[in-house]
């Protein structure tokens, strides 16, 4: 009897299991999914809340433009302020990479805690204030520091008109694996800081700038494997880990094929294509305000069977003085387009809105 009780009590017993410990810049997904932000408030909308953790997103570049450069300051900006370690790899001017880095648009975010003067001269400014609720003063924290501290902000904004000040960046500094170095292995590296991000319980963003570019190809990282086979040892190794890896790659050096493969091993693929270059002008003189395109290609589905939908897979990309901006692709009112270049068509403009037509044109709701 005294087991069967033991037993029964410990077939009813409900096991609660501890809390994950959260990650500064990160909040919790579906099926036990991590995300963090991509730097572009935007960007996270249109993908499904940001970048999950363990996953390889593959970016592809515009010929003619360099707005993909924008993508990478936003992502390494963003692993800056969120003290997450950031490494960025490739080969060439990687510094000019990290000295653009956009400075974040809220000074706040960047201020240093207050001292022990500061709070006691916000205690004494309550005090002197509440006068007539006096009651409410022991409900008003003493200073920032006394109460718990606000949650941490998820997706900064930045300013692209500045650029991130040096003691921001000597705080967090980026960590450059530069590949004209022969002893450069960059799996090896990447290995390395993931150990280390996952031993302090932070998130490890890496960046490889320009794969499949002939620099690349020219060095001795590969140890003669191809790009494919490449991503697929770099997505073993991010599987299970808070890592993300953005993977930046000249689309137009590439063959179809190639392409189709660095595709398959990667688990977000986008394309950013601006309009200088295209050979139609018919896009450029219907979204004026605009500076290119941004397309979908695949969407993360880490253990699910189908991915997210969204409404449209053509988004608008817009480089604003200090933002930038991801929009939906709505397409203008045609006949509002042909009225402002064909004087023909805004006649007939006129003629269907019960109004008289110009001068010497027959009108046949004309009354």
């Amino acid at each position: 009897a005294e087991y069967m009780g033991n037993l029964l009590r410990m077939s009813f017993t409900r096991r609660i299991p501890g809390a994950p410990v959260a990650i500064a810049g990160t909040k919790p997904w579906l099926h036990g999914h991590v995300l963090t932000s991509s730097g572009i408030a935007d960007l996270d909308a249109i993908i499904g809340g940001g970048c999950l953790l363990g996953s390889l997103v593959l970016a592809q570049e515009d010929q003619h433009t360099r707005y993909i450069d924008s993508v990478v300051r936003h992502f390494l900006a963003e692993g800056v302020l969120c003290g997450h370690k950031t490494m960025l790899v490739g080969r060439g001017n990687l510094k000019r990479i990290v000295d653009g880095l956009p400075q974040p648009a809220s000074a706040a975010a960047a201020a240093l805690p207050e001292d022990k003067h500061s709070q006691q001269a916000f205690t004494q400014d309550v005090d002197s204030s509440l006068k007539i609720a006096w009651r409410y003063k022991d409900f008003v924290k003493a200073g920032p520091g006394a109460g718990p501290s606000p949650p941490a902000t998820y997706c900064h904004a930045f300013d692209l008109s500045k650029t991130m000040s040096p003691d921001m960046l000597a705080s967090n500094p980026v960590s450059m694996v530069d590949l004209s170095e022969p002893s450069a292995s960059v799996l090896h590296s990447i290995r390395e800081a993931l150990l280390q991000a996952k031993e302090s319980n932070t998130v490890l963003r890496v960046v490889l700038w320009g794969l499949g570019s002939p620099l690349w190809c020219a060095s001795a990282a590969f140890q003669g494997q191809t790009m494919a086979a490449f991503l697929y040892s770099l997505r073993s190794l991010l599987r299970g880990s808070t890592t993300v890896a953005l993977v930046t790659t000249p689309s137009h050096l590439l063959a179809v094929s190639e392409l189709k493969a660095l595709q398959h091993q990667s688990d977000l693929v986008y394309a950013v294509r601006s309009f200088t270059g295209e050979n139609d002008v018919g896009a450029e003189r219907a979204f004026p305000d605009y500076h290119g395109f941004l397309q979908l290609f695949k969407l993360p589905r880490l253990h699910s069977l189908t991915a997210l939908l969204p409404d449209t897979f053509n988004f608008l990309i817009q480089i604003r003085r200090r933002r930038f901006v991801v929009e939906p692709l709505h397409l203008p009112p045609e006949d509002a387009n042909q009225a402002e270049t064909d004087p023909r068509a805004r006649g007939s403009v006129t003629q269907l809105m019960c109004a008289p037509g110009p001068r010497g044109a027959s009108s046949k709701l004309d009354f």
